[in-house]
């Protein structure tokens, strides 16, 4: 594990969350799993596995892609094995995306936090239940149920904000907790009786542990206090159980240590919990988004969440999951747009013709629903191979998700004023609220900078760690590794034939992806000898590997989704195919040139440090330095 003081994005081990049917620990005992259940899973299960000699496809996807390594189940879709489950699911979301919309039309104006309709929806509807396991009172809904109520959730992101949160929480607490904390609070979560809090974050202290202010003083475990102050908390104000970071002084020494802590309410004794300022912020409304004091809170041993090794991990964990949720909830929102803006175009009468008829508007669109349909994509994909136990770690999936979700929100925010113009902005028009929405949700989310490093890092220093042994020691090794880099680049060998796995009209497709995946791994493999641990400072390469990794994804779980389409003969399958294969194919062209750039193909110039010097030069000069086009030299 990463250091206190280094960055939450930069732990370079996979950390997740993970759906496990049937695992067999250390000692050889089986552990049960319901089907439909969920099993969530520590670091250190998580490291048996991966240490175990286990090849890295059957436990990371994009880490398997990324070292050229494939399995053909990939290439199925993953999908409900029961018709009954599926109309279940369908039936259950359906009902409780009315009465939702039904709650959200009866707020008359404004308020800070939801209304009492919403709240007593979601109460109807056992939503905060869905994701608390069954042995504590809970739904526990697989990970394909979840994605469908976060389509709901979708329609309204301060409600899923709230929700969120609480299922964040929930994962916490049922990886960590001891088993007394998860009989007293998981069963209090799911039945509404209880809300939580998470309190991780403080001014100025970015994604840097160490700079953490909030402190546990006392000396003694039997009357420490916890004094301190978090930010940006999410229902801080109607919480009735806080997970608090803090830092603590080892007594006897001058270490630090950091604690994750529970802190109920109910067991404040003298200490005391305020809210010192509601944040006013330009979007998420209904949002109860504040800052924390804590002053002199008692904390007990049993208040302790997880060990000293793992506070890193829950860090970690809080920031980086729930994302493909993240995904499923953006798709939702963008459908309900995408109809309202088609609705438009076709009764819009622009210079004579409907405006669905002017071919920029239909770029726009295109260029929108093809986001959205390859974010819906990669998270069912995604959400269904953890529940049939085909992958274990989605650190970096998640992270890839995230970056989806995020670039589309920026691009509807783009087509809704390439199509609207003004009117995007009236506040009577339906979705203006989205302006505000997307700029407070990415702000409250990881960084692009911190997504990039996660997806790029982690797969990097798993295949550093997959090559060790097989990584040339000589000079002569190098010369001929170096050579067979360029033979890859230039005529990549196909040895996993993805297109006998998929429709045939795809097959330009798969040998894009194979292709993909063989240049991406020599090239990872030239960067590892030539950069090795300087790589962490070349912000502009970590870029271009991401953006490889993020599409071999895509690609793969677009190819799989469409075959499995025609084959079943879903409706407008044809299409689906389509746009698969137009999304591959712009894909495809894309990764062939950042590879091609970070191997050098261009010569021995490289392109990516003169990206990063335009921007230093920028920050360093103290803003934009090029003198106007009319100066002279006098």
């Amino acid at each position: 594990m990463h250091l206190a003081g280094r960055s939450i994005a930069r732990l370079r081990t996979p950390r997740v969350s993970v759906v496990v049917r049937r695992f067999t620990s250390s000692d050889k005992t089986p552990v049960e799993v319901n089907p439909k259940g969920r099993q969530l899973i520590s670091r250190k299960t998580f490291d048996l596995i991966a240490e175990s000699g286990a090849s890295v496809e059957k436990w990371s996807l994009s880490r398997g892609l990324s070292m050229n390594k494939f399995e053909k189940d990939f290439m199925i879709y993953p999908e409900y094995t029961e018709t009954d489950d599926v109309e279940m699911i369908k039936g259950y979301t359906e009902t409780f995306r009315k009465d939702l919309e039904k709650a959200l039309q009866a707020l008359t104006k404004p308020q800070n936090g939801l209304s009492d309709e919403v709240m007593a929806c979601l109460l109807k509807h056992n939503v905060v239940s869905t994701f608390v396991s069954k042995d504590f009172g809970g739904l526990g809904m697989c990970h394909k149920d979840l994605l469908k109520v976060y389509e709901v959730l979708g329609i309204n992101w301060s409600v899923y904000t709230n929700v969120n949160a609480a299922h964040i929480f929930t994962n916490v607490l049922t990886i960590y907790g001891t088993e007394d904390q998860k009989q007293t609070y998981l069963p209090k979560i799911a039945s509404g009786q209880c809300k939580p809090a998470i309190c991780l974050h403080e001014e100025g202290m970015g994604t840097d542990l160490g700079a953490m202010k909030t402190e546990i003083f006392g000396g003694s475990k039997s009357t420490e206090k916890l004094k301190g102050r978090k930010m940006n908390v999410i229902n801080g104000e109607n919480a009735d159980v806080y997970l608090v970071f803090a830092q603590r002084t080892v007594p006897g020494t001058t270490k630090r240590q950091l604690l994750c802590i529970l802190v109920d309410r109910d067991e404040l004794g003298d200490g005391s919990i305020s809210i010192v300022e509601k944040k006013d912020m330009v979007g998420l409304k209904q949002s109860h988004v504040s800052t924390v004091d804590f002053d002199n809170v008692p904390v007990t041993y049993k208040n302790t969440l997880g060990s000293d090794n793992e506070i890193q991990e829950i860090a970690f964990e809080i920031s980086c999951s729930n994302k493909m949720y993240f995904g499923s909830a953006v798709c939702s929102y963008m459908k309900n747009m995408l109809q309202t803006l088609s609705r438009h175009c076709n009764r819009t009468v622009q210079n004579g013709v409907a405006l669905s008829a002017h071919t920029g508007v239909q770029k726009a669109i295109t260029d929108l629903s093809l986001s959205v349909y390859v974010l819906e994509t990669v998270s069912y994909y995604l959400g269904g191979l953890l529940d049939e136990n085909l992958v274990i770690a989605t650190d970096i999936e998640n992270a890839i998700v995230h970056k989806y979700a995020n670039k589309t929100l920026h691009q509807a925010l783009i087509t809704l004023v390439e199509i609207m113009g003004s009117a995007a902005t009236d506040c009577s028009f339906k979705y203006h609220d989205i302006f505000g929405d997307v700029a407070t949700l990415v702000s409250l989310g990881m960084s692009e900078r911190d997504l990039t490093d996660q997806i790029a890092m982690g797969t990097l220093s798993t295949w550093v760690k997959q090559n060790t042994l097989l990584r040339p020691k000589f000079s002569f090794g190098r010369i001929f590794a170096s050579a067979d880099v360029n033979s890859t680049l230039h005529d990549p060998k196909m040895i996993h034939f993805v297109a006998e796995h998929a429709h045939p009209s795809l097959e330009p497709a798969c040998r894009a992806l194979e292709h993909s995946m063989s240049r991406l791994n020599a090239v990872i493999g030239k960067i590892a000898q030539e950069q090795g641990k300087t790589m962490n400072a070349d912000y502009a390469t970590i870029s271009s590997l991401s953006e490889v990794i993020e599409n071999n994804l895509g690609m793969l779980a677009c190819i799989a989704r469409a075959s499995r389409s025609y084959s079943i003969g879903l409706r407008n399958r044809e299409l689906e195919l389509d746009w698969t294969i137009m999304y591959c194919t712009r894909t495809a062209v894309q990764t062939k040139t950042e590879l091609e750039c970070l191997g050098d193909h261009f010569g021995m110039v490289r392109l990516n440090p003169s990206i990063l010097n335009v921007g230093r030069s920028v920050l360093e000069l103290g803003g934009y330095c090029i003198e106007s086009p009319i100066e002279r030299n006098w």
